[in-house]
């Protein structure tokens, strides 16, 4: 089971990404997703972790992927999906 650091607040925005881009983006159908756009790195899934969970509207999102803005402006654009609507938790990292 993955294991996270303990969660912290962080100001952002986020916009949902509209299902017309859906196959553009390989992403399922069946899911809903928001790009988030935060001052901090958050880390998508990669081979060897989970990606970062975030909380958004009492909602838990598992960052799926992430454009790598940070190191050039300290920005991160992650995409993600709803993982359960009930559950509340912070951003927390997989690192």
């Amino acid at each position: 089971e993955d294991s996270y650091a303990a969660p912290v607040n962080v100001a952002g925005s986020i916009q949902p990404i509209a299902r017309t881009l859906y196959t553009q983006m390989g992403l399922d159908f069946q899911k809903n997703y928001h790009t988030f756009y935060v001052p901090q790195f958050i880390g998508d899934v990669a081979r060897t972790r989970a990606g970062d969970k975030f909380i958004y509207n009492e909602t838990t999102w598992q960052a799926v992927s992430a454009t790598p803005w940070f190191q050039m402006d300290g920005w991160t654009e992650p995409r993600g999906s709803p993982e359960r609507p009930e559950t509340r938790c912070g951003v927390a990292s997989s690192f």
